[in-house]
């Protein structure tokens, strides 16, 4: 098997890569897709001198994420590290939440665009922390919660973001030794 996967993914594996697999399975299953990036590099093509910014518009030689749902399997050890996993989405769906719903729900929304930008930098074996912490709450699942006519986009983006929260649950791991 070893050498399948060798030879598939031009890649010489550590560890037995149907952990990678299923830790990955696990991934797409707990995390909604649209709180992952969609794109990631191999490792070498992003250095922290290299914005991110620059990095998105060179999208055709990035590799899709194999942790969001959909997308082909990928080694995990042949992805850049430093690359954040999270979507920036997350800001901006947290950015749209209403001050009178946090208020109702005894959450200051300085305190929540706080949390959806650790979430953005943190790794995702942190996910358990901040779904428990944060984003298991029943008021983010409702789109009444937000400014849905804030922008001519942001309806349509509240109800999807709404609807993968609902399916989301905690990774059957929270170690960096399972990813």
């Amino acid at each position: 098997m070893y050498l399948i996967f060798d030879y598939a993914y031009g890649w010489k594996f550590s560890c037995d890569p149907m952990v990678d697999v299923d830790a990955q399975k696990n991934i797409q299953e707990s995390i909604p897709p649209c709180f992952l990036m969609g794109r990631l590099p191999k490792p070498k093509w992003f250095t922290p001198e290299m914005s991110v910014n620059c990095l998105h518009k060179l999208d055709c030689i990035l590799v899709p994420s194999p942790y969001r749902k959909g997308n082909p399997y990928y080694p995990t050890e042949a992805l850049e590290p430093l690359f954040p996993r999270f979507s920036p989405a997350i800001n901006s769906f947290v950015g749209l939440l209403s001050s009178y719903s946090c208020r109702r729900n005894h959450t200051y929304k300085a305190c929540a665009i706080r949390r959806g930008e650790q979430l953005s930098n943190a790794e995702l074996w942190e996910w358990n922390h901040y779904y428990a912490d944060f984003f298991s709450k029943s008021f983010l699942t409702d789109s009444k919660s937000f400014y849905e006519h804030a922008y001519r986009w942001s309806s349509d983006f509240i109800a999807e973001v709404c609807s993968q929260l609902e399916g989301a649950q905690f990774l059957p791991f929270d170690s960096p030794d399972r990813l």
